[in-house]
């Protein structure tokens, strides 16, 4: 749980510094949109994640979009889980897309490792509706946790439009 939430507060900083850099040298740099996600969801009980992201034409309304975003959710079961997770976006002219998730749910000492793709309803990239199905990996499933995924998920992005 202190590796997750450590991990989480360094992409965290790492994203900080990188938005306080100075664009002087735009040649040099990578052309990609990024910032910090925050997500509520229901899977048997109700969470929320937060994390960091990185993508191409987020927020754009002619373009596809996609992102990837390394999250620590917590979610309320019959006692917290704390689940670790990398999540892959792609949203066709920024509305609809699929998406999968890959979830490493932890407590007290037993991992239920699941992966989930998912259908994605999206306001451009900045807002998505999701709903997916997860399939445990480890045949270690906790009993308080459903298949069935259903959240919004918000992205507050810098865009790095040239």
């Amino acid at each position: 749980m202190k590796n997750a939430i450590f991990l989480t507060l360094a992409l965290l900083l790492i994203n900080l510094e990188i938005n306080a850099q100075s664009e002087s040298n735009s040649d040099n740099t990578l052309n990609y949109d990024h910032g910090f996600s925050a997500e509520v969801f229901n899977q048997g009980g109700y969470g929320f994640g937060i994390g960091g992201l990185i993508g191409k034409n987020l927020g754009n309304k002619t373009k596809a979009n996609y992102s990837m975003g390394i999250y620590t959710d917590v979610i309320m079961g019959d006692s917290p889980i704390i689940s670790p997770r990398v999540k892959f976006i792609l949203n066709h002219s920024g509305i609809l897309g699929i998406g999968v998730n890959f979830a490493n749910n932890y407590r007290s000492g037993e991992n239920d490792f699941r992966i989930t793709p998912e259908v994605n309803f999206s306001l451009f990239g900045i807002v998505n509706l999701y709903l997916g199905y997860s399939f445990n990996v480890n045949n270690n499933a906790f009993k308080d946790l459903s298949e069935y995924r259903i959240g919004v998920n918000i992205n507050f992005i810098k865009n790095n439009r040239r």
